[in-house]
Protein backbone atom coordinates (compact mmCIF):
# COMPACT_ATOMS: atom_id res chain seq x y z
CA UNK A 1 0.00 0.00 0.00
CA UNK A 2 1.40 3.38 -1.00
CA UNK A 3 1.62 5.98 1.70
CA UNK A 4 0.21 9.43 1.14
CA UNK A 5 3.70 10.97 1.54
CA UNK A 6 5.35 8.66 -1.00
CA UNK A 7 2.48 9.19 -3.42
CA UNK A 8 2.80 12.96 -3.00
CA UNK A 9 6.56 12.74 -3.60
CA UNK A 10 6.04 10.65 -6.73
CA UNK A 11 3.35 13.05 -7.93
CA UNK A 12 5.62 16.04 -7.39
CA UNK A 13 8.41 14.36 -9.35
CA UNK A 14 6.10 13.48 -12.23
CA UNK A 15 4.64 17.00 -12.29
CA UNK A 16 8.15 18.42 -12.50
CA UNK A 17 8.77 16.27 -15.58
CA UNK A 18 5.48 17.43 -17.11
CA UNK A 19 6.21 21.11 -16.50
CA UNK A 20 9.96 21.10 -17.11
CA UNK A 21 9.77 22.16 -20.76
CA UNK A 22 7.50 25.11 -19.97
CA UNK A 23 9.40 26.14 -16.85
CA UNK A 24 12.66 26.11 -18.75
CA UNK A 25 11.13 28.31 -21.42
CA UNK A 26 10.47 31.20 -19.12
CA UNK A 27 13.56 30.91 -16.96
CA UNK A 28 16.27 33.53 -16.86
CA UNK A 29 17.52 36.23 -19.14
CA UNK A 30 19.46 35.36 -22.24
CA UNK A 31 23.18 35.94 -22.58
CA UNK A 32 24.96 37.52 -25.51
CA UNK A 33 25.78 34.00 -26.73
CA UNK A 34 22.07 33.10 -26.58
CA UNK A 35 21.17 36.23 -28.53
CA UNK A 36 23.69 35.39 -31.23
CA UNK A 37 22.43 31.81 -31.42
CA UNK A 38 18.79 32.93 -31.52
CA UNK A 39 19.52 35.33 -34.35
CA UNK A 40 21.13 32.56 -36.36
CA UNK A 41 18.34 30.09 -35.55
CA UNK A 42 15.45 32.35 -36.45
CA UNK A 43 16.27 32.73 -40.09
CA UNK A 44 13.55 31.93 -42.57
CA UNK A 45 13.00 28.30 -43.51
CA UNK A 46 14.69 26.91 -46.59
CA UNK A 47 13.22 28.05 -49.89
CA UNK A 48 11.49 24.71 -50.39
CA UNK A 49 9.66 25.22 -47.06
CA UNK A 50 10.16 21.61 -46.05
CA UNK A 51 11.86 19.71 -43.25
CA UNK A 52 13.44 16.32 -43.81
CA UNK A 53 10.05 14.74 -43.10
CA UNK A 54 7.81 17.23 -44.91
CA UNK A 55 6.15 20.61 -44.69
CA UNK A 56 6.83 22.99 -41.80
CA UNK A 57 3.07 23.77 -41.59
CA UNK A 58 3.72 27.29 -40.32
CA UNK A 59 6.33 26.27 -37.75
CA UNK A 60 9.44 28.40 -37.98
CA UNK A 61 12.95 27.09 -37.62
CA UNK A 62 13.11 29.33 -34.54
CA UNK A 63 10.15 27.60 -32.86
CA UNK A 64 11.47 24.15 -33.71
CA UNK A 65 14.94 24.99 -32.37
CA UNK A 66 13.47 26.62 -29.26
CA UNK A 67 11.33 23.61 -28.35
CA UNK A 68 14.13 21.20 -29.20
CA UNK A 69 16.27 23.02 -26.64
CA UNK A 70 13.40 22.74 -24.12
CA UNK A 71 12.96 18.97 -24.31
CA UNK A 72 11.16 18.31 -27.62
CA UNK A 73 14.12 17.16 -29.75
CA UNK A 74 12.08 15.06 -32.19
CA UNK A 75 9.17 17.44 -32.77
CA UNK A 76 7.64 17.04 -36.22
CA UNK A 77 5.35 19.73 -37.62
CA UNK A 78 1.85 18.54 -38.50
CA UNK A 79 -1.05 20.32 -40.15
CA UNK A 80 -2.44 22.84 -37.62
CA UNK A 81 -5.94 22.22 -38.97
CA UNK A 82 -5.73 18.73 -37.42
CA UNK A 83 -5.37 20.09 -33.87
CA UNK A 84 -7.41 18.03 -31.45
CA UNK A 85 -7.22 18.28 -27.70
CA UNK A 86 -8.75 15.12 -26.15
CA UNK A 87 -12.33 15.44 -24.97
CA UNK A 88 -12.39 19.18 -25.63
CA UNK A 89 -14.30 21.37 -28.08
CA UNK A 90 -11.58 23.87 -28.97
CA UNK A 91 -11.24 25.16 -32.51
CA UNK A 92 -8.63 27.93 -32.55
CA UNK A 93 -6.12 26.82 -35.17
CA UNK A 94 -2.54 27.30 -33.97
CA UNK A 95 0.26 28.90 -35.97
CA UNK A 96 2.37 25.79 -35.38
CA UNK A 97 1.42 22.29 -34.22
CA UNK A 98 3.89 19.47 -33.54
CA UNK A 99 3.99 15.89 -32.36
CA UNK A 100 6.99 14.51 -30.49
CA UNK A 101 7.80 11.03 -29.23
CA UNK A 102 8.58 10.87 -25.52
CA UNK A 103 9.56 7.40 -24.27
CA UNK A 104 7.43 5.73 -26.92
CA UNK A 105 4.33 7.88 -26.40
CA UNK A 106 3.27 10.80 -28.56
CA UNK A 107 2.98 14.22 -27.01
CA UNK A 108 1.63 17.28 -28.72
CA UNK A 109 2.39 20.99 -28.63
CA UNK A 110 0.67 23.95 -30.25
CA UNK A 111 1.75 27.57 -30.59
CA UNK A 112 -0.29 30.76 -31.07
CA UNK A 113 1.57 34.05 -31.67
CA UNK A 114 -1.57 36.12 -32.20
CA UNK A 115 -3.34 37.13 -28.96
CA UNK A 116 -1.74 34.49 -26.70
CA UNK A 117 -3.65 35.70 -23.61
CA UNK A 118 -6.98 35.60 -25.48
CA UNK A 119 -6.23 32.10 -26.77
CA UNK A 120 -5.26 31.01 -23.25
CA UNK A 121 -8.59 32.29 -21.90
CA UNK A 122 -10.52 30.51 -24.67
CA UNK A 123 -8.52 27.32 -24.12
CA UNK A 124 -9.15 27.45 -20.36
CA UNK A 125 -12.89 27.89 -20.91
CA UNK A 126 -12.95 24.96 -23.38
CA UNK A 127 -11.05 22.71 -20.97
CA UNK A 128 -13.36 23.66 -18.10
CA UNK A 129 -16.41 22.94 -20.27
CA UNK A 130 -14.87 19.58 -21.26
CA UNK A 131 -14.60 18.48 -17.64
CA UNK A 132 -10.89 19.12 -17.22
CA UNK A 133 -9.72 20.01 -13.68
CA UNK A 134 -7.50 22.93 -12.79
CA UNK A 135 -6.02 23.48 -9.33
CA UNK A 136 -3.84 26.12 -7.75
CA UNK A 137 -1.94 23.24 -6.14
CA UNK A 138 -0.36 22.48 -9.53
CA UNK A 139 -0.33 26.03 -10.88
CA UNK A 140 -2.94 27.99 -12.75
CA UNK A 141 -1.83 26.79 -16.18
CA UNK A 142 -2.14 23.01 -15.65
CA UNK A 143 -5.30 21.03 -16.36
CA UNK A 144 -6.08 17.30 -16.27
CA UNK A 145 -8.92 14.93 -17.07
CA UNK A 146 -9.86 11.47 -15.87
CA UNK A 147 -7.63 11.22 -12.81
CA UNK A 148 -6.94 12.58 -9.35
CA UNK A 149 -4.13 14.91 -10.43
CA UNK A 150 -2.12 15.79 -13.56
CA UNK A 151 0.21 12.84 -13.06
CA UNK A 152 -2.38 10.10 -12.63
CA UNK A 153 -4.80 11.52 -15.19
CA UNK A 154 -5.47 10.00 -18.57
CA UNK A 155 -4.89 13.45 -20.11
CA UNK A 156 -2.99 16.48 -18.81
CA UNK A 157 -2.18 19.78 -20.45
CA UNK A 158 -0.02 22.74 -19.54
CA UNK A 159 0.00 26.10 -21.29
CA UNK A 160 1.91 29.34 -20.84
CA UNK A 161 2.94 32.34 -22.90
CA UNK A 162 6.61 32.16 -23.90
CA UNK A 163 8.87 34.66 -25.67
CA UNK A 164 9.88 32.88 -28.88
CA UNK A 165 11.81 34.78 -31.55
CA UNK A 166 11.01 37.98 -29.67
CA UNK A 167 7.25 37.35 -29.93
CA UNK A 168 5.02 36.45 -26.97
CA UNK A 169 3.64 33.06 -28.02
CA UNK A 170 1.24 30.72 -26.22
CA UNK A 171 2.74 27.23 -25.94
CA UNK A 172 0.32 24.47 -24.94
CA UNK A 173 1.50 20.87 -24.55
CA UNK A 174 -0.28 17.64 -23.74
Amino acid sequence: MTTRASRATAAAAMLALLLLPLAACSAGASTDDDAATTTDETTAPADDGATASGDLFGCTDGILTYISDKGYPNAEPVDPATLEIPETAFDLTPDCYVVDDYDGAPRYAAFWATDPQGVLSTLGAALDAGGWVQSDEYGPLVWWRDGDDPLSAEHSLSAAPQPIDGVETLWASW
